[in-house]
């Protein structure tokens, strides 16, 4: 409730308080298969805050531990979080580089694809506006970036995203894929699209 009314630092302090009192719990009762799930819960929630709070590399800590609890099969979406979360905080280097790293799995769906594209979106909105680096830097790296987001759109329609009206309603919406709209090569994507809905 504090972090859906932006009151950041009290739902952090909510989090740290019942995250120390499930870990008590999981200490004293090792055999509960329900904690480990509440944690990563509390994890993901504090570490979604702490991102909010601009600490991302605070976040990092917490992103670590649900990957490693994480069954080995689901880690891939555990690690997609995590790069989301770090895209959104502006690490950009980090999450594109778990982004790409995802994207060489075996068979990603079109929904990962699609989430993959919008880390790599975000990556490059926040390589474009890197002040800490030269400006043919940043528009080498912002190039890179937005170039391969754009292949993964293409990919994720491969793999059936944007087949379903709801998934380009979405598309065309979604602020995460704002860099991308005036890109020659995204226009030419979205052409070949399947129509809206009416």
């Amino acid at each position: 409730m504090h972090a859906k009314e932006r009151r950041y630092r009290d739902s952090l302090a909510d989090l740290d308080r019942g995250i120390a009192r499930l870990a008590e719990r999981r200490r004293l009762d090792p055999g509960n298969a329900q904690l480990p799930k509440y944690l990563m819960l509390g994890w993901r929630w504090r570490a979604e805050v702490l991102t909010r709070l601009g600490r991302p590399r605070d976040a990092d800590a917490d992103w670590d531990r649900i990957v490693a609890l994480f069954p080995v099969e689901k880690r891939p979406e555990a690690r997609l979080q995590r790069a989301i979360g770090r895209a959104r905080a502006g690490d950009y280097v980090v999450a594109a580089a778990e982004a790409e790293d995802l994207a060489r799995t075996p068979s990603p769906s079109g929904a990962i694809l699609y989430d993959l594209a919008c880390v790599l979106a975000q990556s490059a909105s926040a390589a474009a506006r890197d002040s800490a680096r030269p400006p043919p830097e940043r528009q080498e790296l912002a190039e890179g970036y937005a170039r391969r987001a754009v292949g993964l759109l293409r990919r994720a329609r491969e793999a059936g995203f944007s087949q379903d009206p709801a998934d380009r309603a979405h598309l065309d919406r979604d602020d995460d894929l704002a860099f991308l709209r005036q890109r020659d090569d995204y226009r030419a994507f979205v052409k070949t699209l399947p129509p809206k809905a009416p």
